[in-house]
């Protein structure tokens, strides 16, 4: 009986913090959106990188993989701004890019994006 209520105390501080957390997660998501409203592709540079993260904390895998796309193709580009290609510098971005991408399936670029942010964080 007690093993049976100290099991249902820790059910209720989990649930807790987890609802803690996704509090969190909607408030900065509220403030991101709050600093302007995002182009049709998205948020640009490090403000696209940590929405990228928050549509992925809260499970919104195909979102973020079109936010953290959109930054990788924005780095790419010959004329690329200084933001872009930091947002994209970033172990962070690269391990953020490879969980969603394991998400949608696609592992063998998820695998790569693993490997780019092992490489950044080596590098460091």
């Amino acid at each position: 009986e007690i093993s049976a209520c100290l099991v249902g105390s820790e059910m209720c501080i989990r649930d807790r913090l987890d609802a803690a957390r996704g509090n969190l997660q909607t408030q900065a998501m509220q403030y991101v959106e709050s600093q302007g409203a995002p182009g049709r592709l998205g948020y640009p540079g490090l403000q696209g990188l940590l929405y990228g993260y928050l549509l992925t904390s809260r499970r919104y895998h195909r979102l973020a993989l079109k936010q953290l796309q959109r930054l990788r193709d924005d780095a790419e580009v010959p004329d690329a701004s200084p933001e872009a290609k930091l947002a994209t510098s970033t172990p962070s971005f690269w391990a953020t890019y490879g969980y969603v991408l394991g998400k949608r399936l696609k592992y063998a670029d998820a695998f790569d994006a693993y490997v780019q942010a092992a490489r950044l964080l080596i590098d460091e």
